[in-house]
């Protein structure tokens, strides 16, 4: 993979090697810092639907709440129904009850939680995340929504190293 890197680096004129590494680096800690913030949210989701579930003595608990917070990672897609249909079976109180613990935490987490953790890890501001996962999810379907906000970061990435080399580049 490093030859391969080595390589495609030497097919560039030399005024652009340093630009494209930049960029390289710039999107590599971009998708790291987005990646960051993915897991923090996953794990906040984790730990209110474990208390919350626990709370209400629903069985496996812990199994749905590892489920939920992975799920987490695919932005829009609501895994509450494996947890409704577990509460369901403890009967219709604990439904209710369960589907209220998912739905306060989901509303936490895409309120509160999602948009301090993806503006503080990526520096880009919660509308231009909207935006970027409603144009590319009516793009691409569920792929544009989960590749939106790594693609809008990387992007900008990109944009911000090129326009560094043209601004260094230029003559005083």
């Amino acid at each position: 993979r490093r030859q391969i890197g080595r390589h495609l680096l030497l097919m560039l004129p030399v005024s652009w090697r340093e630009a494209f590494l930049s960029a390289c680096l710039g999107c590599k800690n971009a998708l790291m810092s987005y990646l960051s913030g993915v897991l923090k949210t996953s794990l906040f989701v984790f730990v209110a639907t474990l208390t919350g579930l626990f709370l209400l003595g629903i069985n496996d608990a812990l199994l749905l709440s590892v489920f939920m917070g992975i799920l987490e990672v695919f932005p829009y897609i609501g895994p509450s129904l494996p947890i409704l249909l577990t509460a369901l079976g403890q009967g219709f109180g604990q439904a209710v009850l369960a589907l209220i613990v998912v739905i306060a935490v989901q509303q936490i987490e895409g309120n509160f939680v999602t948009p301090y953790f993806t503006a503080s890890s990526t520096s880009i501001k919660p509308l231009s995340a909207l935006i970027g996962v409603f144009v590319l999810g009516s793009l691409m379907g569920l792929w544009g929504v989960v590749l939106a906000i790594p693609l809008i970061v990387t992007v900008r990435s990109v944009l911000w190293s090129i326009r560094s080399a043209v601004i260094m580049m230029k003559p005083s």
